[in-house]
This record gives C-alpha cells, structure tokens and sequence, in this order.
C-alpha cells in the first residue's frame, strides 16, 4: 500500500462518505474542551468539512446557559491571509472559543495558543503538516499540557494513512 495509490476522487469519495460521523465526533470533542478547558481547535482538510462543522459547533452551544459565549471561528484557504491572523487573535483573547480550520490554512505566523484541545477531523498523509497543526497550538511560553485527538474511523480512508505513516 502506497499513498501513490489513492487517487484524488477515491480520496474525495472517501472524505465525503467519513464526514457525518466524523463532524458529531469533532463537535462533541469540541464541546466539551470548551466547557472543561475554554477553547477548542479542530482541524480538516476539505473547506465544506469545515464550515459544517463551525456551524454545527455553533448550533450545539446555541442553548449554553453559561453567561460567557463561546466564539466559533473558521479559518479556510479562501479566507484572505491577514483577515485568518485577525481570527486567530481573537481566538486567542477570547474567554471561550472554538477555531476550525483547513489543515493548509494555518501555516506560519498562526498562534492558536490558547488551544487546549486539538482535534484532527482527518488525518494527513504527510506526518509534517499534522506536526505544523499541532505546533499551532504548542507555543512557546504555553503552560500545560495539550490534548491532541485523532478521529480515526475503522476501515476508512483514515486508518489506511495511518498504517502508512506508521510505517
């Protein structure tokens, strides 16, 4: 099994057939690291995956009877470089929040510091791009621990990268 073998509409089929059960998982995830840590990442890498999810994050703390709001943030390649950077510091600030976001959209210069919980959606096949997500959150000067999540589902798309990057 290589990554070579996997076309781009296999892998496109593939994401779309994961994404529902998935986005429960990552929202649920996501939900609770708000409401036991104050912030949540969760990244993915289709731009759709992620706006489904920001919405649903949102939907699901509609109801929160705490007196503080959670801020849902969604960061995608089509949202211009410094306008992501803005979002990213009100993450930062905010008392509460959520940050969903494509797995290519937060490259350099992104702080997710306040981030206690990560949660990866997908998996990318290139073990880089999942450390540089991860670094978003693992700033320099930030006190304990972070939580990272992997939604990995059995016989899916997922678990196949995995085997190949645990190779």
């Amino acid at each position: 099994l290589s990554v070579a073998s996997f076309s781009k509409e296999a892998v496109d089929r593939a994401l779309r057939h994961e994404a529902p059960a998935k986005t429960t998982a990552a929202v649920a995830l996501a939900v609770e690291a708000v409401a036991s840590l104050g912030h949540a990442v969760v990244f993915t890498h289709e731009r759709a995956h992620a706006r489904t999810i920001a919405a649903a994050v949102r939907a699901a703390l509609d109801g929160d009877e705490e007196k503080v709001p959670v801020e849902v943030f969604c960061a995608t390649g089509l949202v211009p470089k410094d306008k992501r950077f803005a979002m990213s510091k009100a993450f930062n600030a905010a008392p509460r929040a959520v940050f969903v976001a494509t797995m290519d959209s937060v490259g350099v210069g992104i702080s997710l510091h306040a981030g206690r919980s990560v949660v990866f959606a997908d998996i990318n096949y290139n073990p880089f791009k999942i450390l540089q997500c991860e670094d978003r959150a693992h700033r320099t000067g930030v006190a304990g621990p972070v939580d990272v999540t992997f939604l990995v589902r059995r016989r899916g798309l997922d678990e196949r990268v995995v085997e190949i990057i645990v190779r």
